[in-house]
């Protein structure tokens, strides 16, 4: 059984594309974000799946799968009770969804480190921020 203080991934990639975004979720538990195709079988951890991973999702344009994107989230949600904040954090991997408002930037994390969306670490340790 998954605890609260259980700390599951909220995304299989740092950044997934509306294109390629399954979401992947247990009812009442947990959601996640993985990218499509799922070479790494991420999604096979929980119960349920849609979105890139559905039939004719590769056909429809951005506006067909927004509105898929809007009735799975009804779903998550509303039908299986999963917390509006798990689903918040696991969009927030998909750029369109944090440009409509859906979900909020992610953190950039990097070993222990939190950084702002602007800051990168260089490969000699560098911290260099958005001035730099």
């Amino acid at each position: 059984m998954i605890t609260q203080k259980s700390r599951l991934p909220s995304a299989s990639h740092a950044e997934i594309p509306l294109a390629n975004l399954m979401l992947c979720w247990t009812p009442g538990v947990h959601v996640m974000a993985v990218l499509h195709p799922d070479y790494d079988d991420h999604g096979l951890l929980l119960d349920r799946s849609d979105l890139a991973c559905s039939d004719g999702w590769s056909e429809m344009d951005d506006f067909g799968r927004l509105d898929k994107l809007h009735q799975a989230l009804g779903q998550i949600v509303v039908r299986d009770n999963v917390p509006i904040e798990a689903v918040r954090r696991a969009l927030s991997y998909c750029p369109e969804a944090v440009r409509m408002g859906l979900a909020p930037h992610p953190p950039s994390k990097r070993g222990s480190l939190v950084l702002c969306q602007f800051s990168q670490i260089d490969e000699d340790g560098v911290i260099r921020g958005p001035f730099a």
